[in-house]
C-alpha cells in the first residue's frame, strides 16, 4: 500500500478569453463554460488515460485562485462529481494566490495519509457528524480506512448531530458517551483491561 505523493501526469483545460458578451461584442471562447465544468473535465480525463480507479482515490486537492464569485464553493468535489465519479471521495480546495496549484501538491506530500504505514499507537478518531470545521470525510475517514486496510488497531466513534464543539458543548449524554469510549480505550492499550468492543478484525 504505497503511500508516496508523485505526479503521474499532467493536463490543462483550454485558455481563451472568459469575458462574457457586451455592448454587441462576442464574449470569449470560454465564456458560457462554468469553471467546475472546466474542471471536472481535465480530472475525467486524468482518470481515463490514467486508468484509474476513482474508489481507490483518497482526496482531491485542488488548487482555486480567488475563491469567490464562481468559485466560491468547493470547486474540486463540485468538478469531481460533475465529471461522473463516486461522491465516497473527499475534496478540498486550496487557495494561495499564484501558489495555489503548488500548495495543493505539497499539501498531498504532507499530508498524515501518506505516513500511514508507519503508524503504530492505537488510533481511536472521535467525530461529530456535524462537524463543519474539521469534517469527517476530509481526514478522518480517511485516516479509519487506511489504518483498518493495514489491520492496525483503530476505531472511529461518530456522533450524530455534533459540531468541533463536541467535547465542551455537546449534548450532556455524548459528552459522558465520549469520555466511556476514550477511557475504555485506555483501559486497553495502557493497562490490558478489557476492550473487547475494540477488537480488531
Amino acid at each position: 500500500m504505497s503511500r508516496s505523493a508523485v505526479i503521474v501526469d499532467a493536463l490543462r483545460s483550454p485558455m481563451a478569453k472568459g469575458k462574457p458578451p457586451k455592448d454587441g461584442r462576442p464574449g470569449g471562447a470560454l465564456s458560457g463554460v462554468h469553471p467546475v465544468e472546466l474542471l471536472g473535465q481535465v480530472i475525467g480525463q486524468l482518470m481515463a488515460r490514467n486508468d484509474v480507479d476513482p474508489v481507490r482515490v483518497d482526496d482531491v486537492i485542488t488548487g482555486c485562485v480567488s475563491q469567490v464569485g464562481e468559485q466560491s464553493g468547493p470547486v474540486g468535489r463540485w468538478a469531481w462529481l460533475s465529471a461522473g465519479l463516486p461522491e465516497s471521495v473527499p475534496s478540498v480546495a486550496v487557495h494561495r494566490a499564484c501558489g495555489s496549484s503548488q500548495q495543493a501538491a505539497d499539501f498531498a506530500a504532507r499530508s498524515a495519509i501518506t505516513h500511514v504505514a508507519r503508524v503504530k499507537t492505537p488510533l481511536m478518531l472521535i467525530e461529530g457528524e456535524a462537524d463543519w470545521r474539521t469534517p469527517p470525510a476530509e481526514g478522518g475517514e480517511q485516516m479509519f480506512r487506511a489504518l483498518k486496510y493495514l489491520k492496525k488497531p483503530t476505531v472511529m466513534v461518530r456522533f450524530p448531530d455534533e459540531s468541533h464543539e463536541l467535547s465542551r458543548s455537546g449534548r450532556p449524554w455524548h459528552r459522558v458517551e465520549r469520555l466511556r469510549h476514550i477511557l475504555g480505550w485506555f483501559d486497553k492499550y495502557l493497562l490490558g483491561q478489557g476492550g473487547e468492543a475494540y477488537e480488531v478484525e
